[in-house]
């Protein structure tokens, strides 16, 4: 893999996708010990928009407080600060993400709606296996593959030849990549929510979310596990579409270390497609 070359793309772009200030700002209250919600309030209070979708989200039935959150301060004390910064990020980043996505080689719609589908599986499975907070899981899992939408916009040639040879040889895109490119979407996730300075669990989980296998000696981390997981969900029950639908040999062991057989995985399925639905009309995926 090389992460030099990776670099040189994203050093190449001109006009690379950065963090909005109120987000920034965010992030240095958050990890202010000193600071309380009323501050963190204040701060995602200076961009209306990002207000509204985040009480939204925290008044739908993925909580269900029904209306009943009317201030960011109050969302804070009911959810916590890691929980609403998690999800003003995700909001934030599917905002700007949005925003690109003109190729006409690769289907976006498709895309997001396997983003979500990863997102709302990985805070399931974060809260099957007691990951707090469940949100930050549901965050890495929408933004796993957001170097797709890199690579798509500023190397379209080179990743339609990707994604054509994922599927004429019935192998990962991933590694499809790393034959074009010398590097993944992954790396390249990576390295842009590294230079927005995006807390450290959110790199591990993009970056790390196709080589998170335990007992094989591979670097991952619990982030990492549970993106990777929802990953091979959606692709096993065809939840959107992220450039394969190609599942890795033994990937079934993975599901034991958790206690999930595939009936089980079967019989959640219709519960993870309505939160899906869900969650694109929350996030700004799907109006």
């Amino acid at each position: 893999m090389d992460v030099q070359k990776a670099k040189d793309l994203i050093d190449g772009i001109p006009d690379l996708p950065s963090l909005p200030f109120v987000v920034s700002k965010m992030l240095e209250v958050v990890a202010d010990t000193r600071s309380a919600a009323p501050d963190l309030g204040q701060v995602i209070s200076m961009d209306q928009t990002l207000t509204a979708k985040v009480l939204r989200l925290v008044n739908s039935s993925f909580y269900g407080f029904r209306g009943q959150v009317s201030t960011i301060s109050h969302a804070v004390v009911m959810l916590g600060f890691n929980v609403i910064k998690s999800l003003a990020l995700g909001l934030s980043v599917v905002k700007i993400m949005g925003n690109l996505g003109k190729s006409k080689g690769f289907n976006y719609e498709a895309f997001w709606e396997h983003s979500a589908g990863c997102a709302v599986c990985a805070r399931w499975l974060a809260k099957r296996t007691g990951y707090d907070p469940p949100e930050e899981a549901m965050v890495a899992g929408m933004m796993h593959d957001i170097g797709k939408i890199l690579l798509s916009e500023y190397a379209a040639e080179s990743f339609a030849k990707a994604v054509r040879i994922a599927s004429e040889k019935g192998g990962l895109l991933a590694e499809a990549e790393e034959q074009v490119f010398d590097f993944n979407h992954a790396l390249v996730g990576m390295l842009l929510v590294k230079s927005w300075n995006l807390p450290a669990p959110l790199c591990d989980g993009i970056r790390f979310h196709h080589e998170a296998w335990p007992d094989k000696g591979s670097p991952h981390s619990d982030i990492a596990f549970l993106v990777h997981l929802s990953d091979l969900y959606c692709k096993e029950q065809r939840i959107g579409f992220g450039g394969d639908r190609n599942l890795p040999e033994g990937y079934e062991q993975l599901w034991r270390k958790i206690g999930l057989e595939k009936q089980d995985r079967t019989d959640h399925v219709p519960r993870v497609k309505a939160e899906v639905r869900q969650a694109e009309v929350l996030f700004g995926i799907k109006r």
